[in-house]
């Protein structure tokens, strides 16, 4: 006759391997003994993605895939990590017993920088005239430079 023996509530506790001991009786009294040792489950798989943005338009930006939890070693879903350009990209992480994580990451490529200008001439015999420029594109904090010109 095989029994089934379930150990009471909240006996597994924290990431220590616990066992436990089952007393064994046959049909005649006699008596033996087992035990069974029950691993905690491994910490949660979680997969980071950290992006490296391009500095400048026309260049392309870079990954970091960093994974914690689950059981060691991890497998990766793309060796693509760097040469990245602007988009929405999915990556994942399996570890060896086959629990899956994913991550999405945005990759942002700046805009081209260029700028605006306007300008008004200079009176009769006077440099009055004046120039400006608006800037656009590029990333954040853009610097404009003013140039004034002698006579």
């Amino acid at each position: 006759m095989v029994r089934r023996l379930i150990p009471e509530p909240g006996a597994i506790v924290g990431m220590h391997r616990v066992t436990y001991p089952f007393p064994v009786t046959d049909a005649h009294g006699c008596t033996g003994s087992a035990s069974a040792s029950v691993a905690a489950a491994p910490a949660l798989l979680v997969l980071t993605a950290t992006p490296a943005q391009p500095p400048c338009y026309g260049q392309t930006g870079s990954v970091s895939l960093s994974a914690v939890g689950g059981t060691g070693p991890y497998t990766y879903s793309t060796s693509n990590l760097a040469g990245v350009g602007g988009g929405t990209y999915n990556y994942s992480v399996t570890d060896r017993e086959g629990v899956r994580s994913d991550h999405q990451c945005n990759h942002y490529v700046p805009t081209a920088v260029s700028g605006t200008t306007t300008s008004t001439p200079s009176g009769c015999g006077v440099a009055t005239g004046s120039a400006t420029v608006i800037p656009a594109g590029g990333t954040p904090a853009i610097h404009i430079y003013g140039l004034q010109a002698e006579r």
